[in-house]
């Protein structure tokens, strides 16, 4: 017999019953009781998946490694062995669920609730106020841009500050940061710090001539007609609000 036909006999489930196309890959560790399970969507597509976990009678809880937030996933199923979570990963988005809070009554099953959908509130539409790093050869003046080429993102890092009060950092999708503790009614300051690749700067170096040239590496991949990466704060800014 195969191995799927030997763990059917002895009754033994998957540790976690992910999508066959191999698109989730996960992690599972045991620690004083707690089930930790590391999941990691493989693709640049958004995932809204049910992993059985084999735990039963414990709590789900989504635990974000990018922001440190943890909460509730307050609608899963309890099946015999496992219970399925209701899940939605965004592209590359890893995350851990952990079992550690014994449960005595299921809740019913259904994503809107685990992941309520976000209410736009704004778009920040006015003009962004631009400082380059002049050591790198960036404008010394500051550059004021009246609005972002919309393509919902940024490369590469970032880290964001509403009111000269540090709200976190951010380099991979959602791209999202609570900021209900931060703002207050009325007028806001934000200031986005953006890290980029030196993808770009290398190009740039390319097209100058040799002797002016400040950037150097051992594998160049690139040259002066390399297309450029898309770089910097790239948009849209969006505050939304929701309940959990």
């Amino acid at each position: 017999m195969d191995m799927t036909e030997a763990f059917d006999l002895i009754d033994t489930v998957p540790d976690v019953k992910l999508p066959q196309d191999n698109s989730i890959h996960f992690g599972h560790r045991t620690l004083d009781g707690k089930e930790i399970y590391y999941l990691t969507n493989q693709t640049n597509q958004t995932q809204v998946i049910t992993p059985e976990f084999r735990v039963t009678n414990m709590l789900p809880e989504l635990w974000l490694p990018t922001t440190g937030e943890r909460r509730v996933l307050p609608d899963f199923d309890i099946r015999e062995q496992v219970t399925a979570v209701p899940m939605m990963l965004e592209p590359y988005e890893s995350v851990f669920v952990v079992f550690r809070t014994p449960l005595d009554t299921p809740i019913s099953t259904s994503i809107s609730t685990n992941y309520p959908k976000l209410a736009l509130l704004a778009n920040v539409n006015s003009p962004w106020k631009v400082n380059f790093n002049a050591s790198q050869r960036g404008p010394k003046e500051q550059v004021e841009f009246s609005e972002l080429i919309d393509l919902g993102n940024f490369t590469a890092m970032a880290k964001v500050k509403i009111n000269g009060k540090y709200a976190g950092g951010l380099w991979t999708p959602p791209y999202q940061l609570d900021i209900s503790d931060l703002v207050m009614p009325g007028e806001n300051e934000l200031e986005i710090e953006i890290v980029n690749t030196w993808v770009n700067r290398i190009i740039g170096d390319m097209n100058l001539p040799e002797s002016q040239r400040k950037i150097w590496t051992v594998v160049n991949p690139y040259n002066a007609d390399t297309p450029l990466q898309p770089s910097g704060l790239i948009g849209p800014v969006s505050i939304f609000s929701a309940s959990y």
